[in-house]
């Protein structure tokens, strides 16, 4: 996706996940894995927090992650070491973030999060718990975080019916793709979508696992 579109499609995004919070009427409910809704939506708050924590943060001197595909690789290799360690401090740092206002905390963190954006332009380098990457690619990661626990919300509050909109959806997709195909499991992702191999036994589920 070009480095100007993303800005958008990563608003529309955080807006469709904003509606879905206001529509949760139990916040003790399963969610995600482990997770509760409370702990989802601080997961969610704190995606669009990063984006300006990082924005405004040290100046980035390292060389930076190429893509926002290797970006979520360089996750994956860590998460490798010790996927419960990973997990645990993923849900620590989600329940971090669980306030009385769910919908209010998350679009505050969306409004400092576009700002910021605003502000730097999706050139600009930010550092991350991974390494520093183009504020631009960022987004893409955290659009499909959007996406992802979007539907685990949607889920939870009942709505099967429920999808991201169509942009963000579509490079949702992409960027999932880009990660299988960088992490060589590429073809057996192509085998599953095209129906030739069963769910139960493509190598390529999941592509990602514990994001943050």
């Amino acid at each position: 996706m070009a480095a100007h579109g993303i800005r958008s499609v990563y608003a529309e995004a955080g807006q469709a996940v904003a509606t879905l919070m206001d529509r949760v009427d139990d916040w003790s409910a399963p969610a995600s894995e482990s997770w509760d809704v409370a702990a989802l939506c601080g997961h969610l708050a704190r995606s669009a927090r990063d984006v300006a924590d990082y924005t405004h943060g040290p100046v980035a001197e390292d060389v930076p992650i190429p893509s926002a595909a290797a970006y979520y690789c360089a996750h994956m290799r860590q998460r490798a070491a010790d996927p419960e360690a990973m997990d645990a401090a993923i849900t620590e740092r989600a329940r971090g973030e669980i306030s009385s206002n769910p919908p209010e905390k998350f679009r505050a963190a969306q409004t400092a999060a576009l700002a910021a954006v605003d502000w730097a332009g999706p050139g600009f380098v930010i550092p991350t718990r991974y390494g520093p990457i183009q504020l631009g690619e960022y987004l893409r990661t955290r659009n499909l975080e959007f996406v992802i626990h979007g539907v685990d919300l949607a889920r939870a509050v009942g709505d099967e019916d429920w999808a991201p909109p169509r942009e963000a959806l579509a490079d949702a997709i992409s960027l999932l793709g880009e990660v299988a195909a960088a992490s060589g499991r590429g073809v057996a992702l192509v085998m599953l979508l095209t129906g030739r191999d069963e769910p139960e036994s493509s190598p390529a589920l999941p592509v990602v696992c514990g994001a943050d």
